[in-house]
């Protein structure tokens, strides 16, 4: 796991690519945000967890969220990105104080062979767009 002690790694920004930092929900204290926020001026990345027990919401996911919003990105994984998926991601992103909602990761499924196809693709582009993601 990252520690905010290791940010000497990461100054290599200049050369780093892609251009954006993935911080993970166990990673969401507020002085890990100001630790990179010293070292980039690059969007940050709030990744959704996948959660391993039996409750899940959006206020529990909400609840971790930085306290450091400004430049912060919501980055949900939709398997498959139905309309429930994106409206739950919605709001999760709305409790967050409305912090953008970025889909980077979507599927037609979970299970192993699952199949993309492009009218799926299509489908699925148009949705993000409707929810402004």
């Amino acid at each position: 796991m990252f520690k905010t002690e290791d940010t000497g790694a990461l100054k290599q920004d200049k050369k780093c690519q892609p251009c954006w930092y993935i911080i993970l929900s166990t990673m969401s204290g507020s002085t890990t945000i100001k630790e990179l926020k010293k070292i980039t001026y690059k969007p940050l990345f709030f990744c959704w967890a996948l959660p391993h027990g039996v409750m899940d919401s959006p206020p529990l996911h909400a609840l971790v969220s930085p306290s450091q919003k400004d430049n912060v990105i919501y980055d949900g994984h939709a398997y498959p990105p139905s309309l429930s998926r994106i409206l739950y991601f919605r709001s999760i992103s709305l409790l967050m104080k409305n912090i953008p909602l970025y889909m980077g990761e979507f599927n037609a499924g979970f299970t192993n062979g699952t199949d993309l196809t492009q009218i799926q693709i299509y489908e699925y582009i148009d949705r993000f767009k409707s929810f402004s993601t």
